[in-house]
């Protein structure tokens, strides 16, 4: 008999496996594919835009891994998980493309496909052998709803302690908490746990809400990075009734433990006297603005906080006459506004159409009086390749993948991104944590992880995939105009625009100049780390703008005490920021970075 949610594929067996390569649990970069367009005449009248389906050719992620890489004395009883970035498909969930060895040994077990929460299971036959350290293998057979396979062949260790968890998992908080009133129509109610929990026993059977004796209609899904089971309701809650939410006891531990009693609580959603249509308050670009950057996002800021489910790709829409541009839409939720990422970058020296539709909506489900229509035209081409597209991580100053500190007193100036890691690998920031962000006196702008308040998880997802494909399309241009150049000593160059290549570490014991104008563009790919000697400057001439130069690095990029960097790091694994070192641009990681007493400051757009 099947529970919830719960699809049950097959019977892990000896004969039924072909054991490959596995590779380690690394970052996955994926591309955005440009879309094949050509600008139309421009229209000389308002014309709505013609939404056309984007077909989903993005690789899935893993964005949540139980037991953790490398994870030490983990208990003999427990099962493991691995949660994606999107919806798969249940038929490749088998063994052939799930399964978990130990040494060289098949462990039998069961796949188990949750649909609900986007998690793979695998479910030991019996308790896992103590003291032993386990490979998990997922292959590339696995895909997405829409085909799409995993990029590469994915694994990850742990190894047990000789402990069965017989340990019944706790509730550590609730939101609303217990006797709330005034509580928003819109709120999600969560359950945070004591310790990861099977999702499969996390379902509307379980989690349950009521207002008096009547069910309230929404979706369950249980968050594996962060412990915690949401509920959304399908609508606005019933405003000055109260309901109760239950968890019970049919929910279990990854040990197979449940919970020891039911838990109820209760809140009081308010009553709602905003009637008042909210308005677009400020554009970006602004109407009729020229010269505008083709890697540009284009964001509308409103009045008054949104309702994030009205703000999507129906309603915010941009296009160069006739011709839809493809692209992401999310909510900003502290700064209130939309942001439009374009796929690919725009067209050089084309005028562009951006409308927010009355379909967008308040929280108290007031709409916009009437559609926000403007105009910008983006600036022509300068030298150079191609800008790289930052997409939705145009928006970050620091945006890592594992982990971001900070010594005080470091100075940031704009948004800190950490995703799929959660907040607590963030150290060294005093926070003040609002829903779905915080903030900090290092920071001026927002601090979002993963594991924040709705939307923040969905929107660093976004994030996170466009630095990956950012860092795979530096990466990936062909044909450089400098090979090698100077074998990767950059002390005392002056660098014009251009694609450059060194399959070396790339140092710079002294000032380096890059010289060119503000639209002109240098793309740096270095195999190696990139060093930035002691009080070293890069420095700017004839109009160079930090924004478009940019800094692909395979290895760990150290700019050390005193140092003064200027552009766009790209980096696949770490960045460090000396003591006293500037940065006027982004350090987008894969790994961790640091800061040590520095400033970064996001570049002029």
């Amino acid at each position: 008999m099947m529970k919830g949610n719960r699809t049950y594929v097959y019977l892990l067996s000896l004969g039924l496996i072909v054991i490959s390569a596995i590779s380690g649990c690394s970052s996955l970069g994926f591309s955005n594919p440009k879309s094949d367009r050509k600008a139309a005449p421009v229209a000389t009248q308002e014309t709505e835009a013609v939404v056309v389906a984007v077909a989903d050719t993005t690789a899935p992620t893993v964005v949540a891994l139980y037991p953790s890489d490398s994870a030490t004395g983990v208990a003999v009883n427990n099962i493991v998980m691995a949660t994606f970035s999107e919806g798969m498909d249940p038929a490749t969930m088998v063994p052939e493309n799930c399964y978990v060895l130990a040494g060289e040994t098949l462990v039998a077990g069961t796949v188990v496909y949750n649909e609900a929460n986007r998690t793979v299971i695998f479910v030991p036959s019996r308790n896992l052998g103590g003291n032993t350290t386990f490979t998990v293998a997922m292959t590339t057979g696995i895909k997405d709803a829409a085909g799409n396979p995993l990029a590469k062949n994915l694994g990850w260790n742990f190894t047990t302690n000789t402990i069965v968890d017989a340990t019944a998992p706790a509730v550590v908080s609730v939101s609303p908490v217990n006797d709330a009133s005034g509580v928003l129509a819109r709120s999600v109610v969560t359950v945070t746990f004591s310790e990861a929990m099977d999702p499969a026993t996390i379902d509307a059977a379980t989690f349950t809400l009521k207002q008096g004796s009547v069910s309230v209609p929404g979706t369950v899904f249980f968050d594996l990075s962060n412990k915690r089971a949401v509920f959304t309701p399908t609508g606005d809650l019933a405003a000055g009734l109260l309901h109760t939410a239950t968890i019970m006891t049919g929910s279990t531990d990854s040990g197979g433990n449940p919970l020891r009693a039911n838990l109820q609580w209760s809140f009081t959603p308010g009553e709602s006297s905003d009637k008042l249509a909210p308005s677009v308050v400020s554009t970006s670009p602004t109407n009729a603005a020229a010269g505008v950057a083709v890697t540009s996002i284009l964001i509308a800021s409103f009045s008054e906080a949104m309702d994030t489910a009205s703000i999507n790709a129906a309603h915010f829409t941009v296009s160069a006459g006739m011709v839809p541009i493809a692209g992401t839409v999310a909510y900003d939720l502290p700064n209130r506004t939309a942001v439009f990422s374009p796929s690919a970058a725009l067209d050089f020296g084309t005028t562009y159409t951006v409308r927010v539709t009355n379909g967008v909506k308040d929280l108290a489900d007031n709409s916009l009086v009437s559609n926000k229509v403007w105009t910008f035209t983006t600036a022509p081409a300068g030298s150079g390749p191609a800008p790289v597209v930052l997409g939705n991580s145009v928006k970050f100053v620091i945006l890592s993948r594992k982990a971001i500190s900070t010594a005080y007193p470091s100075t940031i100036t704009g948004d800190v991104g950490l995703s799929p890691a959660g907040e607590s690998s963030l150290t060294g920031f005093v926070q003040m944590d609002s829903i779905g962000y915080a903030t900090s006196p290092q920071v001026t702008g927002f601090i979002y992880s993963a594991d924040m308040a709705p939307p923040a998880r969905t929107n660093m997802e976004k994030v996170v995939a466009d630095m990956d494909a950012a860092y795979k399309d530096a990466a990936g241009r062909k044909n450089p105009d400098f090979n090698n150049l100077v074998n990767g000593n950059l002390g005392g160059q002056t660098l014009s625009p251009g694609l450059y290549k060194w399959e070396s570490t790339v140092t710079i014991p002294s000032h380096l100049t890059i010289s060119g104008g503000p639209r002109d563009v240098w793309i740096f790919q270095i195999t190696g780390d990139l060093n930035l000697g002691k009080e070293v400057d890069v420095v700017l001439t004839g109009g160079a703008m930090a924004r478009n130069i940019f800094w692909q690095v395979g290895g760990q990029v150290s700019l050390e005490a005193g140092s003064r960097f200027e552009g766009i790091i790209l980096g696949k694994n770490g960045i460090s920021l000396g003591v006293g070192s500037t940065m006027n641009g982004r350090a987008l990681a894969q790994g961790l970075v640091a800061l040590d007493q520095a400033i970064i400051t996001k570049p002029a757009p």
